[in-house]
């Protein structure tokens, strides 16, 4: 069941969700790996003045240095350029993100109305002192706290940025290291949960199944509307009326199957049988028949990423720095 606006709306697949999950890891992961580390070789106001003084050529030392360091080669010294650093801050912040977004899932599914996800099992942990019977999502708890705190530490290195001044400024730039310290602390505890978590996943179809059932063959009335406007009396009004039928019938506590009588009987007062057969109306009224293109998406996503990943280790091969 696909939600929206946390409703019911159309059928899925869990498929589909877990590789938009993927699919915004990967992005976490590209903007990490795009990350770039230049050296920093300016000297005490960036102008190398003492380097110069020594008979030393600056830019070819600072690539020597590079090299050795494994660090990239910078253009020019950045002690008040800070774009370096803020791009490292957002890309961790993007991590802890990419991570919520799952651990957000899990927790609303894992819960025991829904009941369509569980985290991995282990002794002890999300157990209730108080409460015995509890099974609590701990690691998703852990994963969402990082990514609602990361936000905050990686807009104080951006405003640190933005207070730059003169050549090396003082406390804005004092206030970069901590933020950062902390980003690197919650993406790593972030991906080391998320990890565990996607390893150990309990995923329960039987319950898709029944969370799918309760909203019944209304799930596919945008399908009917489409399909059955064009040939109906009374054209799209026709078919309208028919779904506001089995509306009513919902909204008055009828169940799933009462809803699909009312439903099929009121559509087949504007459909004529010659025109959709009774096992074409039936399959309309499948939710399972209506998941659009989702395998072709979660195949699409998983091309992307597996030539992305491909591309991007390439170049690497026999180029990672000796330290």
């Amino acid at each position: 069941m696909a939600r929206t606006l946390a409703q019911h709306s159309l059928p899925s697949s869990f498929g589909l969700k877990a590789a938009n999950w993927l699919q915004g890891v990967a992005h976490a992961e590209a903007r990490l790996a795009e990350l770039r580390f230049p050296v920093q070789c300016g000297g005490a106001a960036g102008t190398n003045a003492s380097l110069v003084a020594l008979g030393a050529e600056p830019a070819t030392l600072a690539s020597d240095w590079a090299r050795r360091a494994g660090l990239g080669a910078a253009v020019a010294p950045w002690q008040s350029f800070r774009g370096p650093v803020t791009d490292l801050a957002h890309a961790l912040a993007a991590a802890c993100t990419a991570a919520g977004h799952v651990a957000n899932d899990v927790m609303l599914l894992s819960r025991p109305e829904i009941g369509e996800l569980g985290e991995p099992l282990a002794a002890g942990r999300g157990v209730s002192s108080a409460m015995p019977q509890k099974q609590n999502p701990a690691l998703s708890t852990l994963i969402r706290s990082a990514a609602l705190q990361a936000p905050a530490h990686a807009a104080q290195v951006e405003l640190a940025a933005a207070l730059s001044e003169d050549e090396r400024t003082g406390g804005a730039w004092h206030t970069e290291w901590p933020a950062l310290r902390t980003l690197l602390r919650l993406a790593s505890g972030a991906a080391a949960a998320l990890r565990e978590l996607a390893e150990g996943l309990r995923v329960f179809p039987e319950r898709m199944r029944a969370n799918l059932a309760l909203s019944g063959p209304l799930l596919t009335s945008e399908r009917i509307m489409l399909e059955l406007a064009p040939v109906a009396d009374g054209g799209r009004e026709g078919v309208q009326s028919a779904v506001d039928a089995a509306i009513g019938a919902a909204r008055d506590g009828a169940g799933p199957d009462e809803q699909a009588r009312v439903l099929r009987e009121a559509l087949r007062g504007v459909v004529r049988p010659e025109t959709v057969s009774e096992e074409r109306l039936e399959e309309l009224l499948d939710p399972a028949g209506y998941r659009g293109d989702a395998a072709g998406i979660v195949d699409r996503i998983l091309a992307d990423y597996e030539a992305t990943v491909a591309q991007r280790r390439e170049p690497l091969r026999g180029q990672l720095p000796r330290v």
